[in-house]
């Protein structure tokens, strides 16, 4: 798992062929610019192969640095274009800002496409919303890139419109452990990760980008990652057993012992067909067998989850995914 380095805001302008950084922040440390040349890179390449996929139907190099479950919604943004009898003649994207943290880096950018329908050209804006993880090994690949497109009315596997976000999907609460774990998680709600081993206690103060927690200091391991650390602690409180959930640091670690204990469920962008529970445990990541990011369910609606999770912006904080999202890797749904 990577550290983080502070937020950082850039600027690129690039043609998809040609992809070129036009400016970088001159007071950016040493490695976080090597942090941010390589995401630059990294974006260039996927929206280079995102247009080879969808333009050619060649995926092959999309392959390499997107999860298959992007691979795939672009394969149906291909078919969707064909069926409209629109084409694409040129494309050029701006990366509008970079946000990287230690779980995950999100990366805004505002795709300009011409399209060419009954001979006539005419360019729209596209705003994307992408989310990079690392695997075991390091290797960085976007999980989820969340757009609209207005001339076909494709919206990606990940993106959430106005109407769902209003049906979020609310936790009922009951007496059963479930509804308890989401009771201390949702408690937890805006606590800040802190800049050094002090006021680990307190919501607000101290906070910071250092990965201190008051959940790190229970785990005996601060500073360090601690989405799943958080998980950890919420069931700890809620006096679950490890044999229910267990206690684990590392994400892709508290996967395998869901899997390995028979109540692991994967994904529909994984080719699964479960749908979520509140107070299952979600995982993120590069693919199945890699999870770099872990949190709580605690809304279901028919189109989405809400979750609440750690070492999400720094902070504990709800939000949520499309049921189909590709960056969700599966679900475990503890024996309670």
């Amino acid at each position: 798992m990577k550290l983080k380095e502070r937020t950082t805001r850039v600027f690129v302008s690039s043609m998809l062929s040609f992809c070129m950084v036009f400016s970088v922040m001159p007071n950016i440390p040493v490695k976080a610019a090597k942090e941010e040349d390589s995401i630059q890179r990294l974006v260039c390449s996927y929206m280079d192969s995102r247009e080879m996929a969808v333009t050619e139907g060649d995926a092959g190099n999309l392959e390499n640095v997107a999860v298959c479950g992007i691979v795939d919604d672009e394969a149906v943004h291909r078919s969707v274009l064909a069926k409209s009898g629109i084409s694409i003649s040129d494309t050029s994207f701006k990366i509008m800002d970079i946000d990287i943290y230690d779980t995950m880096t999100t990366v805004s950018l505002s795709e300009s496409i011409e399209y060419v329908s009954d001979g006539v050209a005419a360019s729209t804006d596209v705003e994307h919303s992408l989310t990079i993880m690392y695997d075991e090994d390091g290797t960085a690949k976007v999980v989820s890139d969340k757009y609209t497109e207005l001339p076909t009315g494709f919206q990606s596997c990940s993106y959430i419109s106005g109407e769902e976000e209003e049906d979020a999907g609310i936790a009922l609460l009951t007496s059963d452990l479930r509804s308890e774990l989401i009771a201390v998680a949702g408690d937890e709600v805006g606590y800040k990760e802190k800049k050094s081993n002090s006021n680990l206690d307190d919501f607000t103060a101290n906070a910071g980008n250092k990965n201190y927690t008051k959940y790190g200091q229970w785990y005996g391991s601060n500073p360090a990652p601690w989405c799943a650390i958080f998980v950890s602690w919420c069931a700890y409180m809620t006096e679950i057993s490890t044999d229910i959930i267990p206690k684990y640091e590392n994400c892709t670690t508290g996967m395998d012992t869901f899997k390995n204990r028979g109540c692991f469920y994967y994904s529909s962008a994984n080719g699964g067909s479960y749908t979520p529970k509140i107070g299952d445990i979600f995982f993120t990541g590069t693919s199945k067998t890699s999870s770099s990011h872990t949190g709580i369910v605690t809304g279901v609606s028919s189109s989405q989850i809400t979750v609440i999770s750690g070492n999400y912006s720094d902070m504990v904080a709800e939000h949520t995914y499309k049921l189909t999202d590709s960056s969700l890797v599966g679900f475990a749904s503890p024996n309670y």
